[in-house]
């Protein structure tokens, strides 16, 4: 409730509601700021003079270091919520990190780093293992982070094939 949140920020309702309209409005500025904020730490990563697999592990190792709700699940419970306005602000948010990714993987492949794949389907592709690894159920095996990203992305980079 707008009341609980207001409580957690040490601030009153009515100081929310100056600022926002309603909790849609509230909640939309919330997700496009955490995900400007994923924008700017995955764009300081991937920009990084080194091999895309070592940029992948780390950027890998920071998302799962700190752990974070499954944003289709979030997006599906809100999206009623949600005028269509607010659905795309948020989408084209995260859509601004997927770009983050397909250009890096654009330009591996122009160097011939990996093989020619489509850009956004990769993108997706490794966000979907990330959100695998994001799950608690993981910490009952003891993997740390870092052990665990580079499970991801040896998964992501190899596949499945026999060494």
């Amino acid at each position: 409730s707008l009341q609980q949140i207001a409580k957690e920020c040490g601030v009153t309702k009515a100081s929310i509601y100056y600022h926002f309209e309603s909790k849609a409005q509230l909640f939309t500025a919330s997700v496009t700021a955490m995900t400007g904020i994923a924008r700017k730490h995955t764009k300081i990563i991937m920009d990084q003079e080194a091999p895309l697999l070592d940029r992948l592990r780390q950027l890998a190792e920071a998302k799962l270091a700190k752990p974070h709700g499954d944003f289709e699940t979030i997006m599906r419970e809100a999206r009623p919520s949600l005028s269509p306005e607010q659905v795309q602000a948020i989408m084209s948010s995260e859509e601004a990190i997927n770009n983050i990714l397909i250009e890096n993987f654009q330009q591996a492949m122009d160097r011939g780093e990996i093989r020619n794949a489509d850009t956004l389907f990769l993108a997706h592709t490794f966000y979907s293992l990330i959100m695998v690894g994001n799950r608690e159920i993981y910490a009952d095996y003891n993997l740390s982070s870092a052990r665990l990203a580079h499970q991801i992305i040896d998964l992501f980079w190899h596949g499945i094939a026999p060494e």
